[in-house]
């Protein structure tokens, strides 16, 4: 194994930090072991939130709550008329002739590509409007067209739609589509730890949806996963943001049927 990762990790201030605290909390709790009930629930509170963030803060952790969002491809069945490609980010150059999707968008587009392959007289929509504020909101449709003229797919079979802000509009945007109705196949691409949601929210609207995710992501274990680190902290927070989306959107769709 090479020394770099370890030294990188072991350098960063956030394990050392984490450690700090969690002496600092044994501390008050030995010392306030035989304090009045509030303040022993207090302290207990304290350590009990410093457990979870060292929990989250270990890659097993963050991978599994990654993979706990993932859902398998939809069945291999008739190909679909439509394939709607969710945006995902933009990295903003100095100007917009240096703006470039991200890495997570190129796999989408790569992957709705491959796709088109299998049934190359669908339509791809590209869904979604570019968050920056400098910038039009179809920047991001644009230059995610580029890549797949560039792969081969007729400019005449791409359509962009740049109006949906959030998951939830992709949809109900991909109806107002000339073309597309309820009942016309539909397939979605979009990135794995999304897919849950996209998938849910399209189901709502198609009697006809497939799927495909792109990011399958691997992971080989290693001793420094043993190691909090911020990163992982971060990925742990961002699957459990979407697991709350979900949750939202799950009870979204329960009281408008009621």
């Amino acid at each position: 194994m090479r020394a770099e990762p370890a030294v990188k990790l072991f350098a960063s201030p956030y394990p050392w930090l984490l450690l700090t605290l969690g002496a600092f909390l044994l501390t008050l709790w030995r010392r306030h072991g035989d304090a009045k009930p509030d303040t022993r629930r207090v302290v207990g509170a304290a350590c009990a939130v410093w457990v979870v963030l060292l929990l989250l803060s270990l890659r097993p952790v963050a991978v599994a709550l990654g993979r706990s969002l993932t859902v398998a491809n939809s069945p291999v069945s008739a190909p679909p008329t439509v394939i709607v490609v969710l945006g995902d980010g933009l990295s903003l150059g100095t100007d917009s002739a240096d703006d470039r999707i991200t890495l997570s968008q190129w796999r989408r587009a790569r992957l709705a590509i491959a796709w088109w392959r299998e049934s190359p007289r669908a339509r791809i929509v590209l869904s979604g409007q570019s968050a920056a504020r400098n910038r039009p909101p179809e920047r991001l449709a644009v230059l995610t067209r580029d890549v797949l003229v560039a792969a081969g797919v007729p400019d005449s079979l791409i359509v962009l739609e740049p109006r949906s802000r959030v998951t939830r509009e992709h949809p109900s945007e991909a109806l107002r589509l000339a073309g597309l109705q309820r009942d016309t196949p539909v397939g979605i691409v979009t990135s794995e730890w999304h897919m849950r949601r996209a998938r849910a929210v399209f189901r709502a609207e198609f009697s006809n949806v497939q799927w495909r995710s792109a990011d399958n992501s691997e992971w080989t274990p290693s001793w420094l996963d043993l190691v909090p680190s911020a990163e992982s902290l971060s990925a742990s927070a961002f699957d459990a943001v979407e697991w709350v989306g979900s949750a939202v959107y799950g009870a979204r769709r329960l009281f408008a049927t009621r």
